[in-house]
């Protein structure tokens, strides 16, 4: 090449020959050849080393750059460490490989730079060499060249200056001494990586046996094989961590325990972990995965061959131990039994117990057939509440460790004998009362199931023309779970019971079976006892029940769910198997010809209710295809409008879309859903013939068999959602409390309640809670003042004795704080249930006139008062007669003393209410507010009503003073508070109205509704 030859932009109009140019490829296209990035470097350091001329500009052009990757210049921000290491770096390359003209590794320049970083305090077992690359290229620019001599060789950095015939001299230089070298160097590699091995497998073994633990009580429970209760050293599961992942997030050198986010990894490691721990222990620590894997082998294959194969390869513990563990087990439980009766550590007292019974039955291979296991096993069953939730199981007495492998018993316990009489029969109970609630909760299902048929057909367009299109809609079971508004039920708590080494045929196993439930029924504190069984020991109980009916009067037996359920499937297949049912299912395919026969007899459950719930889903479709028909033949206009179709599609096409339990709702509530609901029911109560009405109630069984599968631990009754508004009516707060002192002072209680402060919050209609300080406001009120508040409280006006109108508590205590008479007097009422005394009388009576803002001493003085000043004055807002208020301090102090001897123990002393201010009258208790007349008769006669309805309520104001109308009075004929027939006919044509003040009584009586009545 001559000094005239360029590499030139091809935009450039400058004159060449194509001849002399290094980029032209000879072609009919005359199109120019590209260079990689690597050839671009190697061909201008050659074309500058022979004094060639190069133009930068053509590198842009020509030159094919790795699409779609990420700049190698770019450079993310690191820590101050990083840049201090790497300027030591740079001076190194700047000393041996630009001005030294060295040829150097990546990745030696890599571990040097960790090296660096370890000086700095960082610890780093991985560092990207692309990233140092775009370190070096920032910094040196040109002056540095990197070249691949191979595609699994790392890159060589040159000096970009250094000529290229000195580079392949160092090269070949190089060559055999490293050729020589390659031996050495592996030895010594070699030599260090297993000096590493062996330091770190010492490491290791001394971190095991000095940290490694077992928390595992003996004997071990289920709640504690677990791999909380194993310590691993956080130095063998980062070791761990390190080896099972090469994940660089966990690539720096932690003393502290790596956090592994993912659950597999972790599961891994703790695998492993606890089979070092066990192989380096020999045994002697017990780790939760050896012994549940050991125990879970023996229960489900009950052979030891298996478990002696996993003990050898140090997976388990051996079958030994097994043993040893099952017979300390049982030798706690025995320790556990009181008076011959095991109640199991994980059952509480006060909490609600259900019994299941059932056999169990080996049927062991034996050469005649007989003496095969038959026993009965038993469970109880609780659902635990909130206050136990995290609860672990009951402390257990200490066991000692020993070597027992099997265990002795004594004495044999036998089944109580039964001694049969004369078969009695259940007796009869005739009741005309029926209960017809399960009829609304048959609807709401069978609505549910309704519009659950809506989703699934293919409705597009038409409500009543099915398409073909793809099912997007899950089943049934899995539709009715995506819907399910209501919360996951509560976990069971289950103990098993004792095993009966009988057969549960025999009456004599079913009597100790009985016997038993209710000995530990006695134990829990529980009345009634709930007993489930299967059919034929159902049957079985109640012989023995219908013959001693006062021993076991608080039973309360049940069948099964399961065997219920399959009790009516037998009976579906008995009435519609041989109807043309069997025929359909094998014609259809739905199930195998062998299997049909124990489908119909009601013993495979699973495949029963699979193939009912298709039935009765085609029967639906055909259903649906009929109503459409019937509506056109009635001329049902409304449900086959337009408007009215596409307001139940767009929500069906909602549904299809999202599937949620808000969504489905939506489709419940919908008012057009809820008529052609309607509809479709009135279509199938048509009747059409014999053989509609059999395959309809085919389908109200099949209703009614999901019905009973839905609802398994469901409960049916419904719960108030807002217990404020409850609460606010009086006799459901009496329930409460008979409720709480009914349950509470049961023995069984004694035990939860011992040691917990109970509070109890009082209900308002306020979000809003304060906490105050009742220290710092007894304080602050002074003793005085904090003695006299219950009977202030009871004086003016509380939920049992009234309250003085118009006047509320504020005003009535700044008028206690003013006074030391009045805090001293109000302190003494409650102190018997005495009449009150008349120095105390007059000291209430004078605080009731201060009440009202008047500082006299006789409260009819001051009534008097307020009706001569008042030019219209209501009679219930007067001050109350001295007769009112004697009865009124009578209610004051009794309820007073109630308050103050809430403490003692001893309630029977109260005395009745009767002459304490109240009427005891068929055992409702009512207020005696007068024995004298509120004012004299001539006074009475002037207060006068002007109804028109007959004085039959409070808006009348005689009504409201409990005064009989007079004849000053304007009320019509039909008064009904008259204590006399008025002779005298009014006139038709006069026209009786209301006297003034009804409108402001309207006001009054309105604002009265919140307040207690008055004393007057």
């Amino acid at each position: 090449m001559t000094e005239q030859t360029f590499v030139l932009n091809p935009k450039q109009n400058i004159d060449f020959s194509w001849d002399k140019c290094l980029c032209h490829r000879s072609g009919e296209t005359g199109s120019l050849k590209s260079f990689s990035d690597q050839t671009w470097t190697t061909f201008k350091a050659a074309a500058e080393s022979r004094n060639d001329r190069v133009s930068e500009i053509m590198k842009g052009k020509w030159i094919d750059g790795p699409k779609g990757k990420k700049n190698e210049t770019q450079v993310e921000e690191e820590p101050d460490s990083f840049r201090s290491a790497f300027d030591v770096l740079a001076k190194e390359v700047q000393q041996n490989i630009i001005h030294g003209l060295q040829v150097s590794n990546l990745t030696d320049l890599c571990s040097r730079f960790r090296e660096l970083l370890v000086i700095q305090g960082v610890h780093v077992l991985k560092y990207n060499p692309t990233r140092l690359k775009a370190r070096l290229v920032n910094k040196f620019g040109d002056n540095l060249t990197f070249w691949r001599s191979g595609r699994q060789n790392s890159l060589l950095v040159i000096c970009s200056s250094v000529p290229t015939g000195q580079i392949v001299q160092t090269a070949i230089e190089s060559s055999t001494l490293v050729k020589s070298n390659n031996t050495l160097n592996a030895a010594v590699g070699k030599e260090d990586i297993v000096t590493t091995i062996f330091y770190a497998a010492k490491a290791i073994r001394n971190v095991i046996n000095l940290d490694s633990k077992s928390n595992i009580p003996w004997p071990p429970t289920g709640e504690s094989i677990s791999e909380n209760n194993i310590v691993i050293p956080d130095l063998l599961y980062n070791f761990l961590a390190l080896l099972l992942t090469d994940d660089s997030k966990h690539a720096s050198i932690s003393p502290s325990k790596l956090d592994i986010s993912s659950e597999v990894l972790h599961r891994r490691i703790m695998s492993l972990a606890q089979d070092l721990i066990y192989s380096v222990n020999k045994g002697y620590t017990k780790t939760p995965k050896h012994v549940a894997i050991a125990i879970y082998l023996k229960t489900q294959t009950g052979s030891s061959e298996i478990v002696k194969i996993i003990n050898k390869f140090c997976h388990s513990v051996s079958y030994d131990q097994v043993e040893k563990i099952e017979t300390s087990i049982a030798e706690q439980m025995i320790m556990n039994t009181e008076d011959d009766i095991f109640i199991p550590s994980i059952i509480r007292k006060g909490v609600f117990s259900r019994f299941c019974w059932d056999n169990i039955d080996l049927c062991e291979e034996t050469l005649s057939g007989q003496g095969t296991t038959h026993c009965t096993n038993g469970i109880v069953i609780q659902t635990r509440p909130d206050w136990c939730e995290n609860e672990d199981e009951a402390n257990q007495p200490p066991l000692q460790r020993s070597k027992n492998r099997s265990l002795k018993i004594l004495t044999e316990e036998q089944p109580v004998h039964f001694y049969s009489k004369p078969r009695v029969g259940p007796k009869t109970n005739f009741s005309k009362q029926t209960n017809n609630s399960f009829q609304s909760l048959s609807l709401v299902s069978r609505k549910k199931d309704f519009c659950f048929l809506l989703c699934r057909m293919s409705l597009l367009d038409n409500l009543f023309l099915l398409e073909n299109v793809s099912q997007c809609i899950p089943a049934w079971t899995a539709f009715n779970i995506m819907t399910n508004h209501t919360n996951v039920p509560r976990a069971n708590s289950i103990g098993y019971l004792q095993v009966i080494d009988a057969s549960p045929t025999d009456l004599n196993t079913v009597t100790t079976v009985l016997q038993r439930s209710v000995s530990i029924a006695d134990k829990l504190g529980q009345r009634d006892v709930v007993i489930v069984f299967d059919q034929a020991i159902y049957a079985k109980a109640l012989e023995i029940i219908w013959q001693k009916p006062v021993e076991f009067e608080r039973l309360v037996l049940r069948i099964g769910a399961f065997h219920t359920a399959c009790a009516f499937i037998a009976v579906i297949g008995k009435r519609f198997g041989d109807a043309g049912l069997g025929d359909l299912l094998l014609e259809s395919k739905v199930i195998g010809s062998g299997s049909l026969t124990g489908v119909f007899e009601g013993k495979h459950y699973n495949r029963a209710l699979r193939l009912h719930k298709i039935v009765f889903k085609a029967f639906e479709r055909l259903r649906w295809e009929a109503f459409g028909s019937w509506l056109n033949s009635n001329d049902e206009n409304e449900f086959l409008d337009s408007n009215f179709q596409a307001s139940v599609l767009s929500i069906l096409a909602q549904i299809r879309r999202n599937l949620t339990a808000d969504n489905f709702k939506t489709l419940l509530m919908s008012p057009y859903v809820g008529k052609l609901f309607e509809a479709f029911t009135v279509y199938c109560n048509v009747s059409e013939g014999p053989m509609k009405s059999f395959w309809n109630s085919y389908i109200e069984m099949v209703e009614l068999l999901l019905l009973f599968t839905k609802q398994q631990g469901r409960p049916s009754q419904s719960c108030p959602r807002q217990w404020k508004k409850v609460l606010s009516v009086g006799r459901n707060k009496v329930a409460l409390v008979e409720f709480f002192v009914s349950e509470w002072s049961k023995q069984s209680y004694k035990f939860t309640l011992e040691g917990i402060d109970l509070f109890v919050s009082h209900g308002s209609t306020s979000s809003k809670c304060r906490l105050l300080n009742v220290q710092s406001m007894c304080a602050k009120l002074g003793e005085n003042v904090c003695r006299a508040l219950p009977g202030f409280h009871a004086f003016t006006g509380c939920d049992s004795v009234s309250s003085l109108t118009g006047k509320g508590k504020s005003k009535a205590f700044g008028v206690l704080t003013r006074s030391v008479e009045f805090s001293e007097g109000l302190s003494r009422l409650g102190e018997t249930f005495e009449e009150v005394g008349e120095e105390l009388s007059k000291t209430l009576e004078r605080f009731l006139c201060a009440i009202y803002g008047y500082e006299i001493n006789n409260i009819d003085e001051l009534r008097f008062r307020f009706f001569c000043n008042a030019k219209n004055i209501h009679c219930h807002l007067l001050p109350p007669t001295k007769d009112a208020m004697l009865k009124h301090m009578k209610r004051a102090n009794f309820q007073a003393k109630i308050w103050k001897s809430a403490l003692e123990h001893n309630t029977q002393s109260v005395p009745p209410p009767n002459n304490h201010g109240w009427i005891v009258k068929n055992n409702l208790i009512s207020m005696n507010w007068l024995d004298q007349p509120p004012a004299l008769d001539a006074l009475l006669i002037l207060i006068s009503c002007s109804c028109k309805a007959g004085c039959a309520n409070k808006r009348c104001s005689c009504v409201r003073q409990a005064l009989s109308c007079t004849d000053g009075c304007k009320c019509s004929n039909a008064c009904s508070n008259k204590d006399y027939q008025i002779v005298d006919i009014a006139n038709d044509d006069d026209e009786d109205d209301r006297d003034d003040d009804d409108d402001d009584d309207k006001s009054v009586d309105a604002g009265d509704e919140t307040d207690d009545d008055s004393m007057d």
